[in-house]
């Protein structure tokens, strides 16, 4: 680190969450800061951050889906693919419509929108 110039730079960290980084007496974080000698503000990777929240709160099955149940009893959604992801993620959680599921044609993928990439998860996931 000190070869690159960076051991003074270095404020925060981005990982995903792992216990092979984040543990806390043994994680790559943790040398990182000891390598340092000083704390370090942990990003946690956007993808892997709602790991943590799932596993931390066991309340939250049952907030994702009052969440979820209120917005689909609106009439109208503004798009197809908004009530699509409503209904792949209620099924996921176990719950099951009354008029069942169904699975709509894929669309194109854009990195702009990250719906696409929840929906097509759920249905890989769910087949």
């Amino acid at each position: 680190m000190e070869k690159w110039g960076v051991t003074n730079k270095t404020r925060a960290l981005c990982c995903d969450t792992t216990a092979s980084n984040t543990s806390r007496i043994h994680g790559a974080c943790k040398n990182l800061e000891r390598l340092f000698n000083r704390g370090l503000l942990y990003l946690s990777c956007r993808h892997h951050i709602f790991e943590l929240v799932l596993k931390s709160s066991p309340d939250v099955r049952s907030t994702i889906l009052g969440f979820l149940e209120h917005h689909l009893s609106m009439q109208k959604q503004q798009r197809d693919d908004y009530r699509e992801v409503i209904e792949l993620t209620m099924f996921f959680l176990g719950v099951i419509q009354k008029n069942g599921i169904s699975f709509l044609i894929p669309g194109a993928v854009s990195h702009a929108r990250w719906m696409t990439k929840a929906m097509y998860t759920f249905k890989i996931y769910m087949f």
